[in-house]
């Protein structure tokens, strides 16, 4: 069965529309450039808390590496 017959006709638009004024191109413009900056930020903003939780991560295991070794230098000085 061919995909159009899942999707009906195809759909018509109307095609009077009038050009955009140079207020509208402008706010469209500065609407697009406020966007784009909020989603660097947003980008940015994350990637600093990926970077954060990356360093936790590393601290902890750090933490955890050196109570092993702290912990089997003890024992061989125990047994030893």
């Amino acid at each position: 069965m061919p995909l159009s017959s899942w999707l009906g006709p195809e759909p018509t638009f109307y095609t009077g529309a009038t050009p955009m004024s140079d207020d509208t191109k402008q706010l469209t413009q500065q609407t697009n450039d406020l966007i784009q900056q909020l989603a660097e930020a947003a980008m940015t903003d994350t990637m600093g808390l990926h970077m954060q939780n990356a360093v936790t991560n590393q601290q902890g295991t750090q933490t955890i590496s050196t109570a092993i070794t702290s912990t089997a230098c003890a024992l061989i000085l125990k047994q030893g």
